[in-house]
């Protein structure tokens, strides 16, 4: 039984390995009750371990915790590296004007010292910031201007209703029945048009939210309470991107 199963069920499978290995032995009778020795169990358990801290500032990783079996490096922390990585997906939502320099100032300072980073660094210049030669012009994925504008950020709307259409025709329609779903889709559409200058569409709070809190650190830093770099961090920050492990 590994120690870092439950108390409980570590005094359960101990029980049972007796009685298994001891038929005749009635363990019911002087076996003391878990919770007599409950605390006595952790407090031994913890001993094999540093002691946990009781705040962040407080979480000390001992050097014997850093290192592999072979005494390699296993446990890198590179804080700064965050801000670098926040910054990176910043870039999208902060004014045009600024992704440029506010780039290079992010690599200069928090660039994390790997050979991968700095080909992500020359990857994301020559493909999305220089101004003057990258592969896609800023104007075509920041989206400052919907965000001040109360507008969609992204385009899942659309990814949504080409899921709608994949569902609506078989994978190889007859070419009569693909061009009649199509004219109901149209018509279908045509309502969809007309409802909406009725009922407003309602957008998800959790969108509605995020929105919120872009457009207060726009605000903050046209009031000048946060730096160029600190408002690409924080609007990082704030649309809580998700690593997609492929």
């Amino acid at each position: 039984m590994e120690e870092t199963f439950p108390i409980p069920q570590i005094y359960s499978q101990e029980i049972i390995k007796i009685r298994v290995d001891n038929p005749t032995m009635d363990t019911g009778t002087f076996f003391p009750l878990l919770n007599s020795i409950d605390s006595s169990l952790y407090r031994k358990r913890a001993q094999n371990y540093p002691k946990l801290p009781k705040a962040i500032d407080e979480l000390i990783i001992p050097d014997g915790w850093k290192v592999g079996l072979n005494g390699e490096p296993f446990l890198l922390i590179d804080e700064i590296s965050n801000d670098w990585f926040l910054c990176a997906i910043g870039l999208a939502l902060i004014p045009q004007h600024l992704v440029e320099r506010i780039w290079t100032d992010a690599t200069d300072e928090s660039t994390p010292h790997h050979h991968s980073s700095v080909k992500f660094n020359d990857y994301l210049v020559s493909t999305y910031v220089d101004s003057s030669s990258c592969r896609y012009p800023i104007h075509l994925w920041n989206v400052n201007d919907a965000v001040v504008n109360n507008l969609p950020r992204t385009n899942n709307h659309v990814e949504g209703y080409n899921s709608r259409l994949g569902t609506l025709f078989p994978t190889h329609p007859h070419i009569f029945r693909f061009i009649e779903l199509l004219c109901d889709e149209h018509i279908f559409q045509h309502h969809h048009s007309e409802q909406s200058k009725i009922h407003a569409p309602k957008r998800v709070k959790l969108t509605e939210d995020t929105n919120a809190q872009l457009l207060a650190l726009l605000n903050q830093h046209s009031n000048r309470q946060i730096t160029d770099l600190q408002l690409a961090i924080q609007c990082g920050k704030v649309v809580k991107t998700k690593l997609v492990k492929k």
